[in-house]
This record gives structure tokens, sequence and C-alpha cells, in this order.
């Protein structure tokens, strides 16, 4: 048991240098390795982005203790703002963190099957991922323009139309599926390597 786990873990690793330096080759040999290079940049400012909304929600719900329990003087729009800002930090994050393999992992059962199916696995589940993020970014850009429709506004604060701050999800969901058909097409890749390494 602990062989097969040991194997899968050292197959893990070389899939993942195989990912990177696939990725490497692949950027100094095609003439898209400029697009790649403001991608990763892209990525990058978006996660400064959501730290900075994560400070600011720090400050507002800061604010609005201090004016709750200090001046007792509640101020109404601090719940709302907040549960924006929390979306938007979600998705900005979550691209980065797919791409970086990431996400919180349960392989106490696919440890045990051999590295050759985790292999296959990873494709799967890939491709699994990106009919289900292609499905809620449509449904999210539908979202957004029902809502841009009716014109509807946020509710502690009218002057503000609900799209501008909905506009995270839809904007997450597109950067999540790109994000994930790259990986997608990584792991087949590494896959079919493998595959025809031992054929």
């Amino acid at each position: 048991m602990r062989d097969a786990a040991g194997e899968v873990q050292m197959a893990d690793s070389a899939m993942q240098g195989a990912l990177a330096s696939g990725v490497q080759d692949e950027r100094q040999n095609c003439w898209w390795h400029s697009v790649g290079r403001w991608w990763d940049r892209f990525l990058e400012a978006s996660l400064i982005v959501a730290a900075a909304a994560i400070f600011v929600m720090m400050l507002i719900m800061s604010q609005g203790v201090f004016s709750r329990y200090v001046l007792n003087s509640p101020v109404m729009f601090v719940e709302e703002i907040t549960a924006y800002l929390s979306v938007l930090v979600i998705f900005l994050a979550a691209p980065c963190a797919l791409l970086r393999d990431a996400h919180i992992k349960v392989q106490a059962i696919t440890t045990s099957l051999g590295a050759r199916f985790n292999y296959w696995l990873k494709v799967l589940t890939s491709l699994l991922t990106v009919g289900y993020l292609g499905l809620f970014t449509y449904q999210a850009w539908r979202y957004l323009t029902y809502n841009f429709q009716l014109g509807r506004r946020a509710m502690m604060i009218p002057d503000l139309p609900v799209w501008i701050p909905l506009l995270s999800m839809p904007v997450g969901f597109t950067l999540l599926l790109i994000v994930a058909l790259a990986v997608a097409i990584r792991h087949f890749r590494s896959a079919s390597k493998r595959s025809r390494g031992r054929g």
C-alpha cells in the first residue's frame, strides 16, 4: 500500500515537472509564448486585487463594528458591500489556485490505484471541470444580463446598479474556464506521452 502511494506521489511529482517543462518549451518554441507571459501577469495582478479587496473588507468591517458598538450608529451597507467583496475575492483567486493545483484534494483512495490510472483520472476530472465551468459560465453571464436589463439596484446602496458587483461572477467563471481548458490539455498531453512511453 505504501509502495503504491509512494509510486503515485513520485509520478505526480514527475507529472508536475513535465507539465512545467512542457509549458516552458511551448512558450519558447511557439509564437504565442508572449500571450502566455501576459496571461501569467494578468493572473498575478488578479491576486493583488483580491488581496486589496480583503484589506478593504477588513477596513469596512472594522468601521461597521466601531459605528455599531461605539457610536451606536450602525452603517447599513456594511454587510452588503462585504458580501460583494467576498465574491470578488473568491473569483479572482480561484483561477490562480486551479492553475497551481492548489485546491483541496482527497487522495485516500486514488493513491492505491496506480500511477497510470491517476494520470488518466486527472484527464477525466479536468474534462468534467471544463464541462461544469462551461455551464456555470453561461448561466452567470445570463444572470448578469438579466439584472442589467431589469435595472436592479443594491438594497442598501440605491445608486449602485447590481450588475456592477455581480460582474465578478461571470468574469471569474470565464477565467476559471480558460485555466481549466489549459490544465485539461496539459494533463491529456502528459498522459498520452506516458502511455506511448510504456507502449
